[in-house]
């Protein structure tokens, strides 16, 4: 019999790596007034203890999660808002999702419109020797390092639901479970030991490569960008198959960083020296082979491995084989796409 997963409820639920549920986690057991609990606001004072900001009036408290912010034609939601009186203290929760353009700066200038904002929180699950430890300079421009603290799932999450755990009366079981529930999903660093999407997630990423879209079944990492257009991989799966396709995206006027990857044939054909010139600057050969355009008219992908066997672009697992094995030949294929690009990459 092969080695069981750990029975972990964000796991076996699928939400082990769901920013709006974990958010909602943290902001139920630091609510001064939540109907789920009679800790009243000691998790809350164990909390700020650990961050290090101050609470001037714990009995006036509230905290918001979604909380709406609509200035001129962006209308977004700060995952977590503490408010106390005219205090507010934002938190912006990123466990795999990319920063947004001008999304700090845009949270940040709504609320000192409305009060005052001495702290603005970026809650990652990454090191703080990583790049996406810290927002994007789009999303919070070179004005508000003073402001912007970077924390981590691993550190002050973590010791925060160590130190509520101790104040814990004995019969409190339900509240145990989650935070130890909790504490176990970080500890796994919001991966699934099974999912081969997260594997290959990690393997690309350590490497260098900018993933732009994660998924459950779908990953997509930028190969190369000029102007309007971006060539990126595309890995998908589907039941015990993994699809690898290079795909073109076509940017989001409103945000520098973002891309579209359904909706770029109008802007290709608008314009075709733009699009071939980055083809020339993405790959090794001097022209990639023809355009292929898909039978959905609302998709114009561009599939490098379209003439190739079509096993070359369909790795199916084994049903006898492992995931450490099916990881490993995924990853062949993958560095194989790579090596027709203009793309440097680390050894393996």
């Amino acid at each position: 019999m092969s080695q069981k997963l750990p029975f972990n409820i964000f796991r076996v639920a699928g939400i082990y790596k769901d920013e709006e549920i974990h958010t909602r986690i943290i902001a139920e057991l630091i609510n001064p007034k939540s109907a789920y609990h009679e800790y009243g606001e000691l998790f809350l004072w164990h909390f700020a203890d650990t961050l290090g900001f101050r609470v001037k009036n714990f009995n006036e408290v509230t905290v918001e999660t979604e909380f709406p912010t609509k200035d001129g034609d962006r209308n977004r939601r700060i995952d977590m808002l503490i408010i106390d009186g005219k205090n507010f203290i934002p938190f912006e929760v990123k466990i795999w999702a990319n920063d947004q353009y001008r999304q700090i700066i845009d949270y940040y200038e709504y609320l000192v419109k409305r009060g005052e904002v001495q702290t603005f929180y970026y809650l990652t699950p990454h090191p703080r020797n990583s790049p996406k430890h810290t927002p994007t300079e789009s999303s919070s421009g070179n004005t508000l390092e003073d402001i912007v603290k970077p924390i981590t799932f691993r550190k002050e999450i973590a010791e925060w639901l160590a130190k509520c755990e101790k104040d814990l009366s004995d019969d409190s079981v339900e509240i145990r479970v989650i935070i130890n529930e909790l504490r176990a999903n970080i500890d796994g660093n919001f991966r699934h030991e099974d999912n081969i999407v997260d594997k290959i997630y990690n393997a690309l990423t350590n490497i260098g490569l900018e993933c732009t879209e994660y998924y459950d079944n779908l990953l997509t990492f930028s190969l190369k960008t000029m102007e309007l257009f971006e060539f990126a991989l595309r890995i998908q799966k589907e039941d015990k198959r993994i699809d690898l396709k290079i795909i073109c995206g076509v940017k989001d006027e409103k945000d520098d960083d973002a891309f579209f990857y359904r909706s770029a044939r109008a802007h290709i054909k608008s314009n075709p020296d733009g699009f071939m010139s980055l083809a020339k600057e993405t790959f090794r050969d001097s022209l990639p082979p023809g355009l292929i355009v898909h039978k959905n008219p609302a998709q114009y992908k561009w599939d490098r491995l379209e003439d190739s066997e079509l096993k070359y672009r369909q790795i199916h697992q084994g049903e006898t084989e492992e995931i450490h094995e099916f990881e490993e030949r995924c990853l062949d294929r993958i560095f194989d796409i790579l090596s027709v690009c203009k793309y440097t990459v680390q050894n393996k």
